[in-house]
């Protein structure tokens, strides 16, 4: 006689393969290394002093990694940046910008040579 589902289901199921506690522990280390990462760069300051830049910063990494960086999109997108750069309002705000940035990373660079 045949086993019904519900037989078939309580029967003790077989013990994981070794492969599934090797999955396992390679993601736990590579959250402890994640972690390692974030405290030892900063990211949660630089999260909380700039939410909006860091999340554009995970976008922008998110979509290079994704493979995005040679597309037609991608193109587009920076021949737009391009153009858009031409207007005298967005080159003012965009050499801000670079001027802040490059201040931020003499003052970093300043505070780990002590």
């Amino acid at each position: 006689m045949r086993p019904t589902a519900r037989e078939r289901s309580t029967r003790s199921q077989p013990a994981p393969p070794p492969v599934i506690g090797r999955v396992t522990a390679a993601a736990k280390s590579v959250g402890e290394v994640a972690q390692r990462v974030v405290g030892e760069a900063g990211l949660a300051e630089r999260v909380q002093e700039n939410p909006i830049g860091m999340a554009v910063a995970a976008l922008a990494f998110g979509y290079i990694a994704g493979g995005g960086l040679f597309t037609r999109s991608t193109a587009k997108l920076i021949a737009f940046g391009a153009s858009l750069a031409r207007v005298p309002v967005v080159q003012d705000r965009l050499v801000e910008l670079a001027e802040e940035a490059l201040d931020s990373v003499l003052e970093q660079a300043h505070r780990h040579s002590k």
